[in-house]
């Protein structure tokens, strides 16, 4: 029998969930720094930030049932001091991804623009 591993789609869910819980804590930091502020506007842009993470998480639970819908399921996640590391299940086999903080970051940043044009729209 041919192992099958995971598909490009299914890496991007596996991505998809380990970077967006990183995404609602850099919204969660720079919403406590605009609160803390003596910004003219900082009920305005604290509700903004709200908005965008409450946008997040929904699409963090979408993702979360994809997962489970394709009966992938991650098995352990660890941080070290250059890269995130996860294990993770798909079609019954084991899988591990390693992606460095600097990948971490821009793939934040790329999705944190991605949302933040979205919701002015």
């Amino acid at each position: 029998m041919v192992r099958q591993s995971q598909t490009g789609p299914e890496l991007l869910l596996v991505k998809k969930y380990l970077e967006l819980p990183i995404l609602l804590d850099v919204l969660e930091y720079d919403k406590q720094r605009v609160i803390n502020s003596s910004m003219s506007l900082r009920k305005w842009f604290s509700e903004y930030l709200d908005s965008v993470q409450n946008q997040v998480s929904k699409d963090l639970h979408i993702v979360k049932n994809e997962l489970i819908s394709k009966d992938m399921r991650i098995i352990a996640q660890s941080r070290t001091a250059d890269r995130l590391i996860a294990q993770y299940r798909c079609r019954g086999y084991q899988q591990q991804i390693e992606m460095l903080w600097s990948k971490v970051k821009y793939d934040s940043e790329v999705m944190l623009v991605e949302y933040l044009t979205a919701s002015t729209l």
